[in-house]
């Protein structure tokens, strides 16, 4: 399956079913933009964000939530990873990521 990584603009991955990228490039602008922009076409399959445990040790913390809440609520599939989200956590992500409610989650 065609994949993209974004590092930086919407040219990293234009034309690609998956964008993989870790929440740090996910929280930026840039990132946000892009989505909403490569949203609008058809075809595009969903992302894979790495590393979400961070937002929650984020020094923009609301900033950082508010983005990733914005790309969340747009209706393609988003799989969000870590390796290292203490099952507490688990819960909290779903509900402040506007996930949906019945989300998976594989240890």
């Amino acid at each position: 399956m065609p994949y993209g990584v974004f590092r930086s603009s919407i040219s990293d991955f234009f034309g690609s079913l998956l964008i993989l990228t870790t929440v740090d490039l996910a929280v930026g602008r840039e990132f946000s933009e892009a989505i909403g922009r490569l949203h609008a076409l058809d075809g595009f399959g969903g992302i894979f964000i790495d590393e979400v445990h961070d937002v929650f040790v984020s020094r923009d913390f609301c900033i950082c939530m508010w983005l990733l809440w914005g790309i969340c609520t747009l209706p393609f599939p988003i799989v969000v990873m870590s390796g290292t989200l203490p099952v507490m956590m688990e819960r909290p992500l779903i509900t402040e990521l506007n996930l949906q409610t019945n989300a998976v989650v594989v240890r």
